[in-house]
């Protein structure tokens, strides 16, 4: 994805996906679904009449039996692009205290587009991101020089909280955010702003107490 995708609040982004499954109602295979829009925080419905024809009433509601399959496949259709640092300073000051998180324009858009893909799942989820080194892009002398050591995980293992704990964990190398609904909202929201270079600020989430630091991509910055 460019990084023009990553535009005021991502108003629009569009997937393309073929789905085949088997109708509940029909007992036949459901048409492709081709040019379904999609929209941050959700998905707008389905983009082509031929699609939409699949549609049934339900208790006088519209309902598409796709719509589950849909989800699932994006998921499984989902790559990340770009580049995403996560990494806390060891015995850190205050000002330094809690985990941090940057990411490039393309990481951004990658991340906002599972994010509203998961937003969506009506079944636990998760995916496995690789998390870029801030060392290696400076990232982590955001605040400038220092010697202070770093904490980084290798993964970042993103999930709904759907019949589980939220909460956030780093064990060994992965760190572990498992998030409500409302959470997945605010984490999207969080790295809209990133992208758009309005950063320097701290989110909690859910009932958790650990706090995450949101900062511009440092070549980002310089541009």
């Amino acid at each position: 994805m460019p990084p023009s995708a990553a535009s005021d609040r991502f108003a629009s982004l569009r997937l393309r996906t073929i789905v085949l499954c088997r109708c509940p109602r029909r007992g036949i295979g459901c048409s492709e679904l081709n040019g379904l829009n999609r929209v941050v925080g959700g998905w707008s419905g389905f983009g082509n009449s031929q699609a939409r024809d699949n549609g049934h009433e339900l208790g006088g509601k519209q309902t598409f039996c796709c719509y589950a399959a849909v989800m699932e496949q994006a998921l499984g259709a989902w790559r990340q692009n770009g580049c995403l640092s996560l990494w806390q300073y060891r015995r850190a000051p205050r000002m330094y205290a809690g985990w941090h998180f940057s990411a490039d324009k393309v990481g951004c858009a990658s991340l906002v587009e599972l994010l509203g893909i998961m937003s969506q799942l009506k079944s636990p989820a998760h995916r496995t991101l690789t998390v870029t080194d801030p060392r290696n892009v400076r990232a982590g002398r955001i605040f400038g020089d220092h010697d202070l050591k770093l904490d980084v995980p290798a993964k970042l293992r993103l999930g709904n909280a759907i019949g589980q704990s939220a909460g956030i964990r780093f064990s060994s190398d992965v760190f572990s955010m498992m998030l409500g609904k409302a959470d997945i909202a605010s984490l999207s929201g969080a790295v809209i702003d990133v992208s758009l270079n309005r950063a320097d600020f701290g989110l909690s989430f859910g009932e958790d107490a650990t706090i995450i630091n949101f900062w511009w991509w440092p070549e980002q910055r310089r541009a």
